[in-house]
């Protein structure tokens, strides 16, 4: 670290005086992803049990083996080597369509097509060759089984009637006695069943790698916030102090409170991330306690206004409107929302509140851009892209949206034309429900990673 001759700091000391710290693009989850692809390993796991491909490309290689089969019994006497070769070389030729076809465009419609083909060639097969019923038993529950792996529940169920005429049409037609034909009553319903299981069991499985997949992007997430969000701050306080420590009689009184400020801002936002840490466990093991009281909103706004401590902030709420609420946790909140208003706006930032109907509506309202219809539905989730596209943490909204939950109230997200616009809706006293001894309540929270505790 070095100053200049005039006491001015260099060396990049301006952007550690930035309060956010850090840099869009450090905090991307975009970039997060391509630095660590091994992040979305358990997502990508998943996409891929799902993939339309994969299943056209399952079928593929048992249409290969069906018609290897076919080709197999050709050569057996007493069979029909004409009609099993035909057989044989539509099963191939299905099979290379099955494999080489765009099923990620096609989508998984599509695959229903290869399921009635199989069904006509098993029948056709039946017919032609003759042979006993239960020969071909064996096919209709290895289709049915893909079925189960590849496509949805229902599936199986709805094409047991078409797989039904399959099976009792070319015995008809052979005249085959009643006794082979009444199987079907056996066969169907076992087919159906293998499928239901297994694609309830493959649902149940793919669930379950989503979760994995979840809490280990959860669990990295947090450790980059750990390694960049406290970093990044403590750097710039270092270098601050290293100023001071080194040039403190070079630099005016102006510049000695500009560098302070600056190192005060970083040690507020370690703060803040500790605190949204602390909230976030505290969520996911069920221990945040809310204590709620009768709570003056317009001098809660101005306490939440002179945290952030920014001149571009208006509170307009009139005197003697109160909210049923833990006095901390609503400072809390409304700190998270006039901070993101601030970051991802454009000032003035507006807090006005109304009673409506024995509830109170607590709007936060910036004048920028406001936020992309296709970021909105993730606004309220924990390291959103909305959030972290600016160099904040990314758990600002989210914990917001715990504690108005955990208060029994709601927070939405408007468009304000222009600028962004947050909602809350909490009880007013004289509306409050019933509280429980000492006023402490215990809510049910969701876990950021799924479940509930």
């Amino acid at each position: 670290m070095r100053a200049s001759v005039d006491g001015r700091p260099e060396d990049g000391l301006s952007s550690a005086m930035d309060p956010a710290g850090l840099s869009p693009a450090s905090l991307d989850p975009s970039t997060r992803d391509a630095a660590h692809p091994d992040r979305r390993q358990g997502q990508l796991q998943t996409d891929g049990e799902r993939n339309p491909r994969s299943a056209g490309r399952v079928a593929a290689v048992l249409f290969a083996v069906a018609g290897l089969v076919a080709f197999a019994s050709a050569a057996t006497p007493g069979s029909r080597p004409a009609a099993l070769v035909v057989i044989g070389t539509v099963d191939l030729l299905i099979a290379g369509l099955a494999w080489w076809a765009p099923w990620d465009r096609l989508g998984r419609r599509w695959l229903l097509g290869l399921a009635l083909a199989a069904l006509a060639i098993i029948s056709g097969s039946m017919w032609v060759t003759g042979s006993e019923p239960v020969q071909f038993v064996p096919f209709f529950v290895l289709l049915f089984v893909w079925i189960g792996l590849c496509l949805p529940p229902w599936t199986g169920l709805w094409l047991s009637p078409t797989a039904a005429i399959a099976y009792v049409a070319p015995l008809v037609a052979t005249g085959a006695p009643a006794q082979a034909i009444g199987f079907v009553v056996v066969v169907m319903p076992v087919a159906v069943v293998v499928a239901e299981v297994i694609a309830r069991q493959v649902a149940f499985l793919q669930d379950a790698l989503e979760q994995v997949g979840r809490s280990e992007r959860w669990r990295a997430d947090l450790m980059w916030i750990l390694a960049h969000d406290v970093r990044s701050p403590l750097t710039a306080v270092e270098g601050a102090l290293e100023l001071l420590d080194r040039c403190a009689d070079r630099l005016d009184e102006a510049t000695r409170r500009k560098v302070l400020d600056a190192a005060f801002r970083q040690t507020r936002r370690i703060r803040q991330l500790a605190t949204g840490l602390l909230d976030l466990d505290r969520v996911e093991s069920g221990a945040l306690r809310i204590d709620r009281q009768a709570v003056e909103l317009a001098r809660a706004a101005k306490d939440a206004a002179g945290y952030v401590g920014d001149a571009d902030i208006r509170v307009a709420v009139e005197p003697g409107v109160s909210v049923w609420a833990d006095a901390d946790r609503l400072e809390q909140v409304l700190v998270n929302l006039i901070s993101n208003a601030l970051v991802h706006g454009r000032p003035p930032v507006d807090v006005t509140a109304e009673t409506s109907e024995g509830r109170v509506e607590i709007s936060v309202r910036d004048h920028g851009p406001g936020v992309p219809p296709d970021a909105q539905q993730a606004l309220f989730e924990p390291f959103s892209h909305a959030e972290t596209t600016h160099g904040s943490v990314g758990l600002g909204l989210w914990i917001a949206r715990q504690l108005v939950e955990a208060h029994g109230g709601a927070i939405t997200y408007e468009s304000a034309h222009p600028g962004a616009r947050f909602v809350v809706r909490l009880p007013q006293p004289a509306n409050a429900p019933p509280a429980d001894p000492g006023h402490l309540t215990r809510r049910h929270i969701k876990s950021p990673v799924g479940g509930s505790d």
